[in-house]
């Protein structure tokens, strides 16, 4: 009950803060959702008191046969605990201020043990920094650092925790107020970057979050965004492992909080401020691409991801607010393509993974090709099944977006696996869709066309970046990687779904480069010693698919299916059986497989709209058309 409250009270408090702003941009009254924000933190207040009567009651409950217990805890009444914390904060004074070396440094790792008690118990917290010396707290970091201790970080981590604990708390100790302030105030770049450092690992309130990282370094950052933003020493870096720039570890505080970066970015640089979400991102883009600026880039894309809910929601479900964040984040990226800051590129790549259904319609040439990025649904735009994309990439923003991670080969894949399992998803739900029709649509065969248009583009961006050698042989291993260790089975999450995205961007990619499908079955060929009919493996790919769907078609011969799932059987459970059988007979594998699909092929040609369908989504390709357009438009 204490777990949701905490949860629901924070959860109401922030979605009265956003919908404040909201609806103060309409002019539309936020009365109502003051009275939501009071309830979420009268919630709020209550939670130090609830939790030490769990505390007690879960001691009565050990009582049993015998008349007393022993609590082995103390449980604090709310006098105590301000009284604990206060004692607990003046004992930090007296640290800093009568002792040095070693000494200072074994003393500061005890206390802050018992500091970290105080997360549990935000009265106990709040009154510590209310004892605790301005003049210490504000460098509390450096003072750490300084003694040469061998546990500052995670001594600094238990105090900051402490420090969202107190900043949580409902009853707020006199004196406690000035301390909040304190951080809510601009200052020098060094007492910011010490007040951030604390902050870094306090998990604070949304609201108070965004404000500090705001006001002790991104409204600066906006206004003066060529000065030195660095804040800290040799002995805090090498102490922490922080960056020393300030507005870098402001995004650090940020991270985690995806309505808290929402809201920074929102009202970075104050009231006065004429620039928007999009001239804000690239100022921070272009600040972190000058030299020694690298955990700048770092610390955005992780703030980045977390605005954008890149693990928080779903691909496909993504909320109005987080989906209008990443809108305007792929179209800043895009911009840069290859010349994004390195650091920020991995998280690129998982914000695509997670933003799979916007990309790929955004790759789509066969509707309104020549369309704007937009929030709205382009003119004559028809939906995919399965494809539920909350905005409209153009074909170029969509193509500089996948040139940011595209020159690395592992970001590439662990995109790739993303796109292996929607590809599934996608052609699943159009090939139902068909079936309940009786196959008179065109769903299976669009769906195919679009994923088609991705793929070549995919690698399109990959070749521009890495060059035509270095992307070829790297989607070489990734499909020799894959087949390697293949069950018998395609799945979703299976080694086969990524194969299949391998080959789909080979398909894609055979028409945007000359003579590059030719050159992809050289290389295969080379490896593997073998003849590798990559096309009637898609092939065979999609009728399973199909089959699996259940578009209408007469039963498969026996030797077609797999007795474990009923369904057909997969190309590379045939590919498996002719090597067993190859081995102890005269034939090839090859020769043997030939003779165990031929009666797959009968089945097909017997079965004439199944077939069609198989055929037209097996033989696709990009156009040229697409490949003039991308090279055009870019």
């Amino acid at each position: 009950m204490i777990e949701s409250v905490e949860r629901d009270g924070r959860t109401l408090r922030g979605f009265a803060g956003e919908y404040r702003r909201l609806f103060a941009g309409y002019e539309v009254a936020t009365g109502a959702l003051t009275e939501l924000d009071r309830i979420g933190g009268w919630a709020e207040d209550q939670l130090p008191s609830l939790r030490r009567r769990h505390t007690l009651s879960l001691a009565a409950a050990r009582i049993g046969d015998t008349p007393f217990t022993a609590v082995t805890e103390k449980i604090l009444t709310l006098g105590e605990a301000r009284e604990h914390g206060r004692a607990l904060g003046l004992v930090h004074n007296q640290i800093f201020r009568e002792f040095s070396g070693d000494f200072q440094a074994e003393a500061i790792h005890r206390w802050s043990e018992k500091i970290a008690g105080l997360a549990k118990d935000p009265d106990a917290a709040a009154a510590f920094y209310t004892a605790l010396d301005p003049q210490i707290r504000d460098v509390l970091p450096a003072l750490i650092a300084d003694s040469g201790s061998r546990t500052a970080k995670g001594d600094l981590e238990r105090l900051g925790r402490a420090l969202g604990a107190a900043l949580r708390s409902g009853s707020r100790p006199p004196g406690f107020d000035r301390v909040k302030q304190d951080f809510l105030r601009p200052t020098n770049r060094v007492t910011a970057w010490n007040r951030l450092a604390l902050l870094r690992s306090a998990g604070a309130p949304t609201a108070f979050r965004s404000e500090a990282a705001r006001a002790l370094a991104l409204d600066g950052f906006a206004r003066a965004p060529r000065g030195d933003q660095r804040g800290a020493g040799r002995a805090q870096l090498r102490a922490f492992g922080y960056p020393g720039d300030t507005v870098a570890l402001a995004f650090d505080v940020l991270a985690g909080d995806g309505a808290a970066v929402r809201d920074a970015f929102a009202k970075m640089g104050g009231p006065s401020s004429r620039l928007g979400r999009i001239e804000k991102m690239k100022l921070v883009l272009d600040h972190a691409g000058r030299p020694g600026n690298e955990r700048l880039a770092e610390s955005f894309g992780r703030a980045a991801e977390s605005g954008a809910e890149a693990g928080t929601e779903r691909p496909g479900k993504h909320s109005r607010e987080a989906a209008a964040f990443t809108f305007d984040l792929i179209r800043v990226a895009s911009g840069f393509r290859e010349n994004l800051p390195a650091g920020a590129r991995p998280s690129m790549a998982r914000i695509g993974a997670s933003y799979v259904h916007e990309l790929v319609s955004g790759g789509r040439f066969d509707k309104a090709a020549l369309r704007e990025s937009g929030m709205t649904r382009p003119p004559h735009w028809e939906d995919a099944p399965g494809v539920t994309p909350a905005f409209f990439l153009s074909p170029k923003d969509t193509y500089g977006f996948l040139r940011t991670f595209a020159g690395d080969e592992r970001l590439t894949e662990e995109f790739d696996e993303s796109l292996g399992s929607f590809r599934q998803e996608a052609l699943m739900a159009a090939a139902r869709r068909d079936a309940q029709q009786g196959g008179l649509t065109k769903q299976f065969r669009g769906a195919n066309i679009m994923f088609g248009d991705f793929g070549g583009l995919q690698f399109l961006a990959e070749v521009e970046v890495r060059g035509q050698q270095d992307a070829t042989e790297a989607l070489v291993r990734n499909f020799l990687k894959n087949t390697a260790g293949l069950g018998l089975e395609i799945g979703f999450k299976h080694p086969a779904a990524q194969v299949a995205w391998t080959l789909t961007k080979a398909y894609g990619a055979s028409a945007v480069l000359d003579d590059w499908a030719g050159d992809f079955e050289k290389r295969v060929e080379k490896v593997t010693e073998a003849r590798v009919a990559w096309s009637v493996r898609m092939k065979y790919d999609l009728a399973q698919i199909l089959h699996q769907a259940g578009f209408p078609a007469t039963p498969p011969p026996a030797e077609l299916v797999d007795k474990r799932t009923g369904g057909l059987k997969s190309y590379d459970q045939f590919v498996a059986e002719a090597k067993v059988d190859a081995s102890t007979g005269t034939r090839s594998w090859d020769q043997v497989l030939l003779s165990k699909l031929a009666p797959y092929e009968e089945w097909l040609d017997a079965n004439e709209i199944f077939d069609e369908k198989v055929e037209s989504g097996s033989r696709l390709r990009t156009s040229d058309y697409a490949k003039n357009l991308i090279r055009k438009s870019s």
